[in-house]
């Protein structure tokens, strides 16, 4: 089954053009071919594995070249389809000369191209590849270490929000500071949060912490999550030219407020 925002996506033709899918190897594979149904699907019959060009590891490597040829053909129009679609199979074998390669393109890529990473951890890509792509993740609480400090710090920070303590920026603008120091994590923490609230099964979640956080972010629409998730995609996309980056949580935070007090406000009318 398709991921729901990616289906959200497609129907309201609002797709990005560069994401990353997260997974077990059988999920990320499954997932890019129902993306490609759904995106091709009005268009074509033919045989999804004839429309998708796929890049796969040689003896665990997709080497600079590989990478040079995508970076050549992403600019090359569709004679007929409406989109390139290129997926990078296990894109994490990739070696750093590879994805540097490749970064330019995916800051610049035209309208009728998307790439997707497929990858089992996306830990072992470069944060710059990372922040120019949409995170998607098909694994409950994959890559989330709960124990982390950035975990216990993320959640305290979202359960104050939760709370519209309007005061917890500044009483917490240490804090935020030293999340600064980590961003990259730290925004794909808070996305797959937003994310887990929605589409993850709350009852295979043990962290009872974890658990309730979700439980009230799940009182948000789809349409809230997704402005959240929009706002997290700017800051990310910001993160190599000269931001302030805690000025932007903060405002990430108001955000996260605001919406919390629509939804209360919901709730008090039923």
């Amino acid at each position: 089954m398709l991921d729901k925002i990616l289906k959200k996506q497609i129907d309201e033709n609002k797709i990005f053009h560069a994401y990353i899918f997260e997974g077990a190897n059988s999920l990320v594979q499954d997932q890019y071919k129902e993306f490609a149904k759904e995106l091709y699907g009005k268009e074509t019959n033919i045989d999804i594995n004839n429309l998708v060009e796929l890049i796969e590891a040689e003896n665990e490597n997709i080497s600079i070249e590989q990478i040079r040829d995508l970076n050549r053909k992403v600019f090359n129009k569709p004679s007929k389809l409406k989109y390139n679609l290129y997926v990078i199979k296990d894109a994490h074998f990739m070696r750093t000369e590879a994805q540097n390669a490749m970064l330019k393109t995916l800051e610049d890529l035209p309208s009728y191209s998307i790439i997707i990473l497929l990858t089992n951890n996306r830990y072992k890509l470069l944060d710059t590849i990372i922040s120019r792509c949409q995170l998607i993740t098909l694994e409950g609480q994959s890559g989330i270490d709960l124990n982390s400090e950035l975990s216990k710090n993320t959640i305290h920070l979202l359960k104050e929000a939760l709370s519209n303590k309007y005061y917890f920026i500044n009483k917490e603008k240490n804090l935020l500071k030293e999340l600064s120091n980590n961003k990259s994590d730290f925004l794909n923490l808070l996305s797959k949060i937003f994310i887990d609230a929605k589409f993850t099964d709350n009852n295979t979640i043990e962290n009872i912490e974890y658990k309730n956080l979700l439980k009230r972010l799940d009182n948000f629409l789809i349409s809230e999550i997704e402005e959240v998730l929009i706002k997290i995609e700017k800051i990310r996309r910001l993160l190599d030219i000269k931001i302030n980056f805690q000025l932007a949580i903060e405002d990430l935070f108001l955000t996260i407020i605001k919406i919390n007090k629509k939804v209360e406000k919901r709730k008090s009318i039923k």
